[in-house]
């Protein structure tokens, strides 16, 4: 597995997807994961074969939501679901022509020979490229949001410190953008941790109330159409969670 920040993937003013970065990041990313597979150490035998047989691998996505963040979107909106299925898109395609020019440089798979790929004369070096993991713990040290994700909050507790003192901490972007605009963050942690969203708080700019909906705030059906955005072009699976209250 592996994951492409997409937060790094944005022009120059964060106006837009920077795709020729993107695609650049996705040829390294495979070749990439393409030696892990044959470096790696395996634990058994049977893994070691089924693993190097077809050599699937699973490149995938975090720091969706604070892509779209950047770049002015609401997660809840249809544009949301359009960047979601054109930066897959363009992820999967990269992935596929690099797995192809893998397949002349390096081989096909092991078994190639009676797959789909064969019957299609299609030589490629990866049976499969494309997964979307939760990134959860690489999202922490990468300092974005998980997968494909919305945020689901933008104050939280992180842990509890020195003599059972709690430590609340903010969203680090939001904390930037409610400072731009004249906002007391330290009022505005107080009041989320109350209220739990920025639609609850007084007197928030209409566009940071869109920007920064939280999980619980978005419908199920918007979620379910940003899955099926990704998984379109996906070869494996998504992982994706839905909150309900």
């Amino acid at each position: 597995l592996g994951s492409v920040n997409l937060a790094h993937m944005l022009t120059k003013g964060e106006g837009g997807i920077d795709e020729r970065k993107l695609r650049d990041t996705v040829q390294k990313a495979v070749r990439f994961l393409d030696d892990v597979i044959e470096i790696n150490h395996y634990p058994i035998e049977p893994i070691k074969e089924m693993t190097r047989g077809t050599r699937k691998m699973g490149l995938g996505v975090m720091g969706f939501s604070e892509m779209l963040i950047r770049m002015g979107i609401s997660y809840d909106s249809r544009q949301a679901v359009d960047t979601a299925s054109k930066v897959m898109k363009c992820i999967a395609e990269e992935a596929f022509r690099t797995s192809l020019g893998l397949g002349e440089e390096r081989g096909v798979y092991p078994y190639w020979k009676g797959s789909v790929h064969e019957q299609r004369n299609i030589r490629v070096r990866n049976a499969s490229r494309t997964a979307i993991a939760p990134t959860g713990t690489i999202g922490i040290i990468g300092g974005t949001t998980p997968g494909i994700e919305p945020l689901f909050a933008l104050v939280y507790r992180r842990a509890h410190v020195l003599e059972g003192e709690t430590l609340y901490e903010m969203n680090t972007l939001f904390r930037d953008q409610a400072a731009q605009e004249g906002l007391d963050t330290e009022d505005l942690i107080t009041q989320l941790r109350e209220r739990g969203t920025l639609s609850a708080v007084e007197g928030m700019p209409v566009s940071l109330r869109e920007r920064y909906k939280t999980a619980l705030e978005i419908p199920p059906e918007r979620h379910l159409q940003v899955q099926a955005a990704f998984q379109r072009h996906v070869d494996n699976s998504v992982s994706k969670t839905i909150n309900l209250e």
